[in-house]
């Protein structure tokens, strides 16, 4: 039981990993541009790397 959900969500991880990979990179890009600085505050941007290291780490493992 347990290694059927965690099975389920390492597959739910990769499905939506790619796309929150590349929402995460864009918003991060973005805010080093200074016309788009309100897409991601300077406070969102240490949360925004860590979620772009985490996704490229659970994308490593397959």
């Amino acid at each position: 039981m347990i290694s059927l959900s965690l099975l389920l969500l390492t597959d739910i991880t990769v499905l939506f990993s790619s796309p929150l990979l590349k929402f995460s990179s864009a918003l991060i890009h973005s805010s080093q541009r200074p016309r788009a600085r309100h897409l991601a505050p300077d406070y969102l941007r240490p949360f925004l790397n860590y979620l772009q290291t985490l996704l490229k780490v659970s994308t490593l493992n397959y």
